[in-house]
């Protein structure tokens, strides 16, 4: 069997969420089948909300902004040699039209509802509206669409063709000897994310707003990823490092990961990563959403500004405590996660 993977994120490049997903969809795939890549990134200078003239111009046109910013994925329409075609997200499937003509399974590995992270508000409301539409129809033309998140899972109308299959990490990154000893680790607070998505930026701007200056001693937070170095600030003790290739060392030299999210949607790749390094993680409710993770047993959840503060400085205190969530949650991502645990799950998938 023979599978083209459309993906609009290099899956090598970088370290974000969805380059995560893809990278290890990918090494998973391989297993087992013939797989092609093709990276198709959107256009240059026509991602929304980059050029307002353009959006403006964009009102009176059928199309979105952002869904024509992957227009270039039409070049490549030779489907035929295909047994499956896979969309990293419903934006690689912008060429629906012809995959559908070559009659092959087309597959969408959903990550987020994407119009959900586009403002209602004033003008963006018309983007949003174009961009819910384009995902109501690829979700309706697709043989099979695949949810990270429960929560989006159990929203989508299409559920008699639709599953839910949890992002895979490479399991044979996994170290089971690894244990949180708090003495010989120099970061207290570590976040990893991409802090030009919006989401991430309104998160680490509510932490750094609202619980940072909550926090009577004087912890540490480094943040790793595209412009983290925003936030620099040594006097405060705030390091941002930018993007890093290599980060390993930064989870093996941290006390407490966070996920400050408050607002968003889909699952957040970050945390599994965090998870799999056996790092305890205090978030939030928007932080957790689309896991069935439990708290005070895998992970910690803040309510508010003040328990964040609270719970990070409790976890901070108590390596018992540390250790007991990194270790619960390790195991629940050995069972849901692994490579191991969903291989079979594909080749069922594959099959239908």
């Amino acid at each position: 069997m023979k599978i083209l993977y459309l993906t609009t994120v290099d899956p090598y490049s970088s370290k974000s969420g969805g380059t995560i997903a893809a990278r290890n969809d990918i090494e998973l795939l391989s297993q087992k089948y013939d797989i092609e890549i093709k990276f198709c990134p959107p256009l240059p200078g026509r991602i929304l909300g980059k050029n307002f003239y353009k959006f403006l111009k964009s009102i009176l046109c059928l199309n979105s902004i952002k869904v024509s910013s992957y227009s270039s994925i039409s070049q490549f329409n030779n489907y035929s040699n295909y047994d499956i075609i896979w969309c990293n997200i419903d934006f690689s499937a912008f060429d629906y039209k012809n995959i559908l003509a070559s009659k092959k399974h087309f597959i969408i590995r959903k990550q987020n509802f994407e119009s959900d992270l586009v403002s209602k508000f004033f003008l963006f409301g018309y983007e949003k509206k174009k961009i819910k539409n384009f995902e109501k129809i690829v979700m309706n033309k697709a043989s099979r669409v695949i949810h990270i998140s429960e929560k989006e899972y159990m929203k989508d109308e299409n559920n008699n063709k639709s599953l839910l299959y949890p992002t895979i990490l490479e399991s044979s990154e996994y170290n089971n000897s690894i244990n949180i000893d708090f003495d010989t680790r120099n970061i207290d607070i570590l976040m990893v994310s991409d802090f030009s998505w919006k989401p991430n930026k309104d998160g680490i701007e509510w932490f750094l707003g609202k619980v940072f200056p909550l926090l009577k001693e004087s912890y540490n937070l480094h943040l790793i990823g595209k412009l983290s170095d925003n936030y620099h600030d040594p006097i405060k003790k705030i390091f941002g490092h930018g993007y890093v290739e290599d980060i390993e060392d930064f989870y093996k030299r941290s006390k407490l990961f966070i996920v400050p999210i408050i607002s968003g949607a889909g699952v957040k790749i970050k945390l599994l990563e965090a998870m799999k390094y056996k790092l305890p993680i205090l978030t939030t409710i928007k932080g957790v959403e689309g896991l069935p993770l439990k708290d005070e047993n895998e992970i910690l959840i803040a309510y508010d500004s003040v328990d964040f503060s609270n719970k990070l400085v409790n976890l901070l205190d108590n390596e018992s405590l540390a250790n007991k969530l990194a270790t619960n949650a390790f195991k629940w991502l050995l069972k849901n996660c692994s490579l191991n645990a969903n291989i079979k799950k594909i080749e069922n998938l594959l099959k239908t």
